[in-house]
C-alpha cells in the first residue's frame, strides 16, 4: 500500500481521494434522494485506515438494479477475504463485514455480470456499472 494519509471513513463527494484506488467512474448523484455516489467498473477497490481495535467495515451502497434481471450478486473482499454481497431491491443499504486486526483495510467490490446501460436501454452509455458506493467506514 502507499504512504498516502488515510482516514477510517470515506464519503463520496467529500474525501474520495486517496481512498478510492482503482476501478471507479465519476461521481454521480441519485436523483431520487440526492445521495452522491461512484459506480465501480464491475470491480472497484478502496482503502481505509483501521483504528486500533476496529472490528468491522461498513459500506453504504446500492447498484444498477433497474438494468438487471433478478437480484444483484457479487463479493466484497475485505483484506483478501471474500464475503457474499447481494441486493434484490433498488435501495441504499448498509452492509457490514468482520475485520481482522490490520493498520489498513482494502475492500475490493465485484458485481457479477455488471450491466452496460446501452445494451439494456439503447441510450449510448457504454460504461459497465458495478456497485454504487456512497460511503464506507471502519469501526
Amino acid at each position: 500500500m502507499t504512504d498516502a494519509v488515510l482516514a477510517n471513513a470515506v464519503v463520496i463527494g467529500t474525501n474520495d481521494f486517496p481512498h478510492l484506488t482503482r476501478g471507479w467512474h465519476a461521481r454521480e448523484t441519485d436523483g431520487r434522494c440526492g445521495v452522491a455516489f461512484r459506480a465501480c467498473k464491475g470491480t472497484g477497490a478502496l482503502r481505509l485506515a483501521a483504528p486500533v481495535g476496529a472490528k468491522s467495515v461498513h459500506l453504504l451502497l446500492s447498484g444498477p438494479r433497474g438494468l438487471c434481471q433478478g437480484a444483484l450478486r457479487g463479493t466484497a473482499a475485505v483484506n483478501g477475504t471474500p464475503h457474499e454481497l447481494d441486493l434484490d431491491a433498488d435501495l441504499w443499504v448498509m452492509r457490514s463485514f468482520p475485520l481482522s486486526p490490520a493498520a489498513e483495510v482494502e475492500v475490493e467490490l465485484l458485481l457479477n455480470d455488471a450491466p452496460c446501460p446501452d445494451e439494456v436501454l439503447g441510450n449510448g452509455d457504454g460504461r459497465r456499472l458495478g456497485w454504487f458506493l456512497a460511503a464506507a467506514w471502519v469501526e
